[in-house]
């Protein structure tokens, strides 16, 4: 017998075993890959909501905002009004169409949910960060106005 020839059959023997155990793991893999993608479309997507807010009357020194409502206006919980990252609005509840709020330099926010804060705008126009984030159900909040004035 010839030591050579047992050495060709010895890993013959072996090279089938191995590629079955590679292909046996690659499938796992694939499987798992498969079933993570899946389930992520799966999974229920965030519902939107839709109501819109207006700058009305805006000067250097002051503007107005505006709710206009929208096909979701029975969703809103409240809204939070910021101007150059100062709370200026924090209010609970519903809104309705036609509330407003009222900024002017120097004086305190006039409408629903001010926070006693005095309002600090600069002067001319467009140097003042507005955003308008409005809290639905479950916790989620939608920035609706993110503008300077």
């Amino acid at each position: 017998m010839d030591l050579q020839n047992l050495k060709i059959k010895n890993s013959k023997a072996i090279s089938p075993v191995i590629g079955t155990i590679l292909m046996v793991a690659i499938t796992i893999v694939i499987s798992g890959v498969a079933i993570a993608v899946l389930y992520g479309f799966l999974t229920n997507p965030t519902r939107g909501y839709t109501v819109t807010f207006q700058l009305v009357d805006q000067k250097p020194d002051d503007f107005t905002l505006l709710f206009y409502g929208g096909p979701d206006i029975e969703y809103v919980e409240g809204v939070k009004i910021m101007v150059n990252n100062v709370v200026y609005v924090d209010y609970s509840g519903s809104l309705s169409v036609g509330d407003q709020w009222y900024f002017k330099d120097g004086e305190y926010v006039d409408g629903k949910g001010n926070t006693s804060q005095i309002v600090s705008l600069s002067p001319g126009k467009n140097d003042d960060h507005l955003i308008v984030v409005v809290k639905f159900p479950n916790n989620l909040e939608t920035v609706m106005v993110d503008t300077y004035v």
